[in-house]
């Protein structure tokens, strides 16, 4: 609301605790008018989408959710599902010869526990099947041996209680929601729809991905920064290598030029993390008139040179020391 309030647009992912999420699924599902979306990874096999769009009241702001099933999770939830429902079964059973083994003083007790396993979470799951609860007399051993003839003799109850059959329209139900998330957004329908909510949601995770080192304790442990100064100092330093960092991948994408890798395989979207790899190997060597030269081995030529034609960057920037800075 706050967001809202200031003008401010985004797009988050809604938690399913909220009662509005619950709400626009069941009419996604209901309405089952899916919009193809269709894959936004590029990589091999990645998931399709489906998207349908409702309106939803949170607190008294009526807000845009765009309710979106995924193939990866239709067939990932689908094998939870079922494995949690076979693991109820086993639950159900392993109680039910427990109870079984139980005998009762009174009627009243063997309705009780037949009650408490009926309300069992792991009931859900299957259709009801009331236990049943059996009567019967057994005289009283006093002692080791066989009871005698004239021996008292006392009334117990037993239950006996079956796990039904799965309920089809249960399961069903728990997938639709389990295979589905909810993305609330301000971002107007006419010029944001459904593909570039999620292209844009997903994307934001990028930014974030170029600061991963910074919890690498091999990183952090190495430095030691004695004012607040120079630490925020170092945070600049860190926000313009980012930046160095994600630009060069950038251009490495754009121009979308194949280049060949020494494994001979081909990349069509290199990383900056592949570029510095290559340049970890590459020597500058000092020639007797005074020149440099690059120096390789040889299976890292190829692509040494197509990085630099795609970055559009002359060799002389590795083999000639930068000019001199003229103080003003």
């Amino acid at each position: 609301t706050a967001l809202r309030e200031m003008g401010l647009p985004f797009i988050s992912r809604c938690p399913d605790t909220f009662g509005a999420v619950a709400e626009v699924k069941a009419a996604a599902w209901a309405a089952d008018n899916w919009e193809t979306v269709g894959t936004v990874a590029e990589r091999r096999n990645a998931a399709s989408y489906w998207a349908s769009e409702h309106a939803a009241i949170i607190g008294e702001t009526t807000y845009r959710f765009i309710v979106y099933r995924s193939s990866a999770l239709d067939n990932r939830k689908a094998t939870t599902l079922d494995r949690e429902i076979a693991q109820a079964r086993d639950t159900l059973t392993q109680a039910a010869q427990a109870l079984h083994r139980q005998t009762f003083q009174c009627e009243a007790d063997a309705q009780t526990a037949a009650a408490a396993f009926q309300q069992r979470p792991e009931q859900q799951w299957f259709q009801p099947m009331p236990p049943t609860i059996a009567e019967r007399t057994e005289r009283v051993s006093q002692g080791r041996g066989r009871p005698r003839k004239d021996a008292p003799v006392r009334t117990i109850w037993t239950v006996s209680a079956s796990i039904g059959a799965d309920d089809g329209h249960r399961r069903h139900a728990e997938w639709e929601r389990r295979s589905t998330f909810a993305l609330i957004t301000t971002l107007p329908r006419e010029t944001w729809d459904a593909r570039a909510v999620l292209q844009e949601y997903k994307g934001q995770v990028v930014c974030e991905r170029k600061f991963h080192f910074m919890k690498d304790p091999l990183f952090i442990n190495a430095l030691f920064l004695k004012t607040p100064k120079r630490l925020e100092a170092l945070g600049y330093v860190v926000l313009m290598a980012a930046l160095l960092y994600s630009l060069l991948e950038r251009r490495l994408r754009d121009r979308a030029v194949p280049i060949p890798s020494p494994s001979r395989r081909v990349w069509t979207r290199p990383t900056a993390h592949e570029l510095f790899r290559h340049l970890r190997a590459l020597q500058v060597t000092p020639q007797p008139d005074g020149s440099r030269t690059v120096s390789l081995p040889e299976p890292f030529h190829a692509t040494f040179w197509a990085f630099l034609k795609v970055l559009r960057l002359p060799e002389r920037y590795f083999t000639e020391p930068p000019p001199p800075a003229h103080s003003s």
